[in-house]
């Protein structure tokens, strides 16, 4: 008798519940909290994910890649760097130079090269560095190593130098550009802080350090002319070339005479490349 009588009530209440929507107790929190653990999860496996294959990237031991850089300042790009630097005791270590041809060439071959300038160790500043190049985010400078004599350097320091726009003065100050690729001109990333701590992440990229005028748009900052050609410059490694001096007194690529570095600029007076070239010129502080 029990148990008809609790067959009932257990039939009237299934009865009373048809068509009513089961309700968690306090409301639509705990649905929300498992959808949100759900997403949180989704996104940790994705972000882990990009993270594992970025520090995956970026040139391996036995690689041999080739990337263009440059130096852009105002509206003009510098010359490339002339001396090979395989003879230096840096290069036994980096395995990384280039030919005065506006190409790193990126072959880290021996166990030093390892932490030096493989994987995430590989970053444009290495590269610069081996040059006697230092970018920071406010200045940019290059050291006696590379120019002639060798005891003078070249600097621009942002709000200190300015370059020409239309004839005036203009505040200038530094970024740096990546192009994906070489053959890709609308495809490039701009840093604005940080700066020269940009990866190598695969072959064929360009690189360019460049001090210009604020109003100057990213856009309007060209890739360097030999990238065009980084296949075939890269091709230098098959018959090296000698390396190349610019002599004391000589007139580099600007035009401009006197004490000439490898950049082809005056360093004893304003920058001024091209006759339609804007000059750097210095402000008092």
């Amino acid at each position: 008798m029990g148990k008809a009588s609790t067959a009932k009530k257990v039939a009237r209440l299934a009865q009373r519940g048809k068509g009513k929507k089961i309700r968690f107790q306090g409301g639509s929190v705990f649905p929300i909290a498992i959808i949100a653990v759900i997403l949180l999860g989704v996104l940790v496996v994705g972000v882990s994910r990009h993270y594992s294959q970025a520090e995956a990237a970026g040139p391996k031991l036995g690689n041999h890649w080739h990337l263009a850089y440059g130096i852009y300042v105002c509206d003009h790009y510098l010359e490339p760097f002339k001396d090979n630097k395989e003879s230096s005791a840096d290069y036994q270590d980096l395995q990384i130079h280039s030919h005065g041809d506006g190409v790193m060439h990126w072959h880290p071959s021996n166990e030093q090269a390892i932490n030096r300038s493989t994987g995430k160790s590989a970053k444009f500043d290495v590269f610069l560095g081996l040059y006697g190049v230092k970018v920071t985010d406010k200045k940019l400078s290059i050291t006696g190593a590379e120019l002639t004599p060798p005891s003078d350097d070249v600097s621009y320091t942002a709000g200190k130098e300015t370059c020409d726009v239309n004839g005036k003065p203009e505040k200038a100050s530094l970024r740096t550009i990546i192009w994906d690729r070489y053959d890709k001109p609308d495809s490039r990333s701009v840093r604005t802080s940080n700066l020269g701590n940009e990866r190598i992440l695969k072959d064929q990229q360009v690189f360019v350090v460049a001090f210009v005028a604020d109003s100057v748009q990213n856009a309007d900052i060209p890739l360097p002319k030999w990238a065009t050609d980084l296949p075939t410059l890269g091709a230098a490694d098959q018959a090296p070339t000698s390396p190349t001096t610019v002599p004391a007194g000589a007139t580099g690529a600007s035009g401009a005479s006197g004490a000439t570095g490898a950049s082809g600029v005056d360093v004893t007076t304003t920058v001024a490349p091209t006759t339609t070239a804007a000059p750097v010129t210095t402000t008092a502080n």
